[in-house]
């Protein structure tokens, strides 16, 4: 059974290399069971760059002076881990997460990232992709506010670290549910136009693959 952090980050940009990180929200889940949830909303760096159309999406004012010191967080985050070592990574897009925590890992840890996490990113968007290309789901667009809408799962407040995680494990869930057991993902109650899916489908597939 894998233990899995979900991980979500808002940030002053789209460069890990350029930019940093302003807000983080993660989910540790180990045996299926939460374990742990947080939430922190923290200046950047001095030398990371800030691109006004990243605040503009993400909302999030840098003059706030209760934002966290990025070394608070860093020790909050470590104390977690630890506990939990050898996690797998999920996130929604997962490299653009990965590679930030990457660059903020480096610049407080002579450790390597290996040593807490499996190296195994698991990514809904992509298999969402597949699903795509097998011709079981064709959805307008496969931003996360699309998806949670046509799985029915609430999105709270899109662009908010913890509200897009906890969207971003429900999907994950839905998604193993069927591969695993066969169920529908789909919210059944209310069908969604966008989404080419049947039951029967899902039955040919689990068939095929078996």
């Amino acid at each position: 059974m894998e233990n899995i952090i979900y991980l979500d980050v808002e940030t002053t940009g789209l460069d890990p290399h350029k930019h940093g990180i302003i807000e983080m929200g993660y989910i540790i889940e180990c045996r299926n069971q939460v374990v742990c949830e947080k939430d922190f909303l923290m200046r950047p760096y001095p030398d990371q760059a800030i691109d006004p159309q990243a605040l503009a999406v993400n909302n999030i004012d840098l003059s706030n002076p209760a934002l966290l010191d990025p070394s608070y967080v860093w020790k909050h985050l470590l104390v977690d881990l630890t506990k939990h070592a050898r996690l797998d990574f999920c996130a929604y897009r997962a490299n653009f997460d990965w590679e930030f925590l990457e660059e903020f890992w480096k610049r407080n840890s002579q450790q390597k990232i290996t040593s807490i996490f499996t190296g195994r990113v698991l990514d809904p968007r992509s298999l969402l992709h597949h699903m795509h290309t097998w011709g079981l789901i064709e959805l307008d667009n496969y931003k996360l506010v699309t998806a949670a809408e046509a799985f029915g799962i609430p999105l709270f407040q899109a662009h908010c670290a913890l509200a897009d995680i906890q969207c971003t494990r429900d999907l994950y869930h839905k998604l193993k549910k069927f591969f695993l057991e066969g169920a529908s993902p789909l919210d059944t109650n209310k069908p969604d136009p966008k989404v080419n899916l049947k039951d029967e489908d899902f039955s040919d597939l689990l068939q095929r693959i078996k």
